[in-house]
């Protein structure tokens, strides 16, 4: 026999399962917020913007290259709260964004970039060539 507490939880049960993806996809929304404010830092006149996003939820890596002039490359970096630093330990191991498609082609030197740390999320800024490179990942 089936008491009304047991239909209460078979209720909920079901609420949850119906309800449960949609949390989890807002909450990997929310987590990906913060993409476009990098892609809003840019300079408006910069070109060859290239993107790469790879979701390991709830970590993810994000490349980024664009064309913009070098003088433009501190006013970028200070937008997403970035300081110009030496890191003997780069976020981005020892290839210089490892795990970033083809087109990322910046050399593996980092005397000069600038860094964002919060937490467990890195963010790297190197100009090169002519390009911006940002490498951030969430681990």
């Amino acid at each position: 026999m089936t008491t009304i507490r047991s239909k209460r939880w078979i209720v909920l049960l079901g609420v949850c399962v119906l309800l449960g993806p949609i949390a989890l996809v807002a909450v990997r929304a929310a987590l990906k917020s913060d993409l476009p404010t990098i892609r809003d830092a840019l300079p408006e006149n910069a070109t060859e913007v290239q993107e790469h996003y790879v979701d390991l939820f709830p970590d993810y890596s994000y490349c980024l290259k664009a064309k913009i002039r070098e003088e433009q490359v501190e006013a970028f970096a200070k937008e997403l709260n970035m300081a110009r630093e030496y890191t003997p330990d780069p976020p981005w191991g020892p290839s210089l964004g490892g795990g970033c498609p083809e087109w990322w082609t910046v050399s593996p030197e980092i005397d000069d970039v600038w860094v964002f740390r919060q937490r467990n999320i890195w963010s790297t800024v190197k100009w090169e060539d002519g390009y911006v490179y940002l490498y951030e990942y969430k681990h």
